[in-house]
């Protein structure tokens, strides 16, 4: 059952917004629905079951609903509101075909046409007040709702897409400062194992580059090259194209197959010996000194003891 409160007259009283809530509540407890009639500001107007109401400016006019009544359009989800005598809203009211609707979505105020201006804006406590619920069709009220668990379930998604990213960024900085604390080690590694300095090691390079009549690119120390740094020929037009054609002070205790293919650069003829020491086969060994500037070439043959 509906019951209409007597109308505009009880509006006029002068009543607080948590006043008219709790009689609002009280009828909804008894299974009466209600709706609230003015045609003046007051504090609880969009907080309770409300029509706003506009009088005839002429004897024999109809009386007019001005706000509280409202329809949902869906491209984009937006509330307008509708206009409509309020003996049509009351049959409605009545008869079921509008009822109570506290928004969800997104779309949350009702607002004039393309959106410009906020319905029923001043009727309510200030001007920032909105209205927290209006009158619409069930269809439309099915149809907020199937919206607003629509958007619940986008937001759901991206917040999980949006976790799943963090998870990802953060596997992938662990990994990233990983390899950076591996990569540490193996430089400061090769530091002290070869006794050689930054500087020492520009002019290295810079007598390589000399030797071979080549651009060389230096790896980082890699453990799969006895901890010796990689040397790449770089060619083609980009330069994108490396070829693998030697390795750097390589541990002489760490020596393998590749060690028989590819050439073997040391900074002295110390290495150079440490290295005969240790040959299982003929290797190539290339001594370029960085502190003297001296370039030798010299193809060493297997120890008498294999390793």
């Amino acid at each position: 059952m509906i019951g209409i409160l007597p109308g505009l007259r009880c509006l006029h009283q002068t009543r607080g917004g948590s006043d008219i809530a709790a009689r609002t509540g009280l009828y909804e407890r008894d299974g009466v629905a209600v709706c609230w009639f003015g045609f003046r500001p007051r504090p609880w107007v969009g907080t309770v079951p409300t029509l706003l109401v506009q009088a005839p400016e002429e004897r024999g006019q109809e009386w007019r609903v001005a706000a509280g009544l409202a329809r949902l359009s869906t491209r984009p989800v937006s509330w307008s509101p509708v206009d409509a005598p309020l003996s049509d809203a009351v049959s409605w009211m009545l008869t079921g075909r509008i009822v109570p609707h506290k928004p969800l979505s997104s779309a949350r105020r009702v607002t004039e046409e393309g959106g410009w201006g906020e319905w029923a804006q001043g009727w309510t406590r200030s001007w920032n007040d909105v209205w927290r619920l209006w009158w619409t069709a069930p269809v439309y009220a099915a149809l907020a709702a199937e919206c607003a668990r629509e958007e619940a379930e986008a937001r759901r998604r991206r917040r999980a897409e949006e976790e799943a990213e963090a998870r990802r960024w953060a596997i992938e900085e662990k990994e990233k400062a990983r390899k950076k604390a591996a990569k540490d080690r193996a430089y400061a590694a090769f530091w002290s194992r070869t006794g050689l300095d930054q500087r020492q090691w520009k002019y290295f390079r810079a007598i390589a580059e000399l030797f071979f009549d080549r651009s060389l690119v230096f790896g980082a120390p890699d453990s799969r090259y006895g901890d010796g740094r990689p040397v790449y020929e770089r060619s083609g037009p980009d330069g994108k194209q490396w070829t693998l054609v030697g390795v750097a002070c390589p541990d002489p205790r760490r020596l393998r197959a590749w060690a028989e293919e590819l050439a073997l650069l040391v900074p002295s003829h110390r290495e150079l010996d440490t290295l005969a020491g240790r040959a299982w086969a003929p290797f190539q060994v290339y001594v370029l000194n960085p502190d003297t500037g001296e370039m030798d070439q010299e193809r060493v043959l297997p120890a008498t003891a294999t390793p």
